[in-house]
């Protein structure tokens, strides 16, 4: 990654993958951590609209986050939350029954030139790109995309259409990560399930539990 970003001109990634399952929400996570402790100021945005993560990893409260400020409910300033040194998250917020639409919004355009202005760097957790098109959505509006494949689970077919799908929306992948690595001579035999990513009042009322709360930041 460090030499991905080295010469400033990457500064805002998506990180996806095919399936569910495949370690991307922990990889955002970490990664993010990581480059926080390289002296970065860093966000990571819950972009997954659907079964967010993020703010059970960092315990923060996920009422206020992205699906708010993209609804034009809150200020940007309330959505964002500091969990270390040089670290920041947005959570998703409330899961919203259109988050295609809202990732693909003029407002989403608006938020990523306000963020990338404050911030080094800034990772998007989009959900799975062979489930749902979000990442490949959001994909084009960034610098573009880190792709997380798992061994034995992805498989190649299904990375030669995601790539395609983000080139036909001329936007780009960085570079992939491949999870759970036990060895280097097999890969990408095993089928996989699609994961439920329906919007249901049982979902939002898990992800509503509340949580510790931090003080909001204001990103300015």
């Amino acid at each position: 990654m460090s030499f991905a970003v080295n010469n400033g001109a990457v500064k805002t990634v998506v990180v996806s993958s095919c399936e569910p399952d495949a370690g991307k929400s922990t990889t955002c996570a970490n990664l993010a951590i990581t480059m926080s402790k390289m002296n970065a100021r860093v966000l990571i945005v819950d972009a997954d609209l659907r079964k967010p993560i993020q703010h059970k990893y960092f315990r923060i409260d996920n009422s206020k986050g992205l699906s708010g400020v993209l609804a034009g409910h809150y200020p940007v300033s309330e959505c964002i939350y500091e969990v270390a040194n040089n670290l920041y998250v947005m959570p998703s917020g409330v899961i919203p029954p259109n988050p295609s639409e809202l990732l693909a919004s003029a407002n989403m355009d608006r938020l990523i030139r306000e963020i990338s202005s404050v911030y080094d760097y800034v990772f998007f957790d989009a959900p799975p790109a062979g489930v749902v098109t979000d990442a490949v959505i959001l994909t084009p509006k960034t610098d573009g995309m880190l792709f997380i494949v798992r061994q034995n689970q992805t498989e190649y077919p299904e990375i030669r259409k995601i790539f395609d799908d983000v080139g036909h929306t001329e936007g780009k992948v960085i570079g992939m990560i491949i999870t759970d690595v036990s060895n280097y001579n097999s890969f990408g035999t095993v089928k996989y399930k699609a994961y439920d990513y329906k919007y249901t009042e049982s979902t939002e009322r898990t992800m509503s539990r509340p949580e510790k709360k931090k003080t909001p930041q204001n990103p300015a």
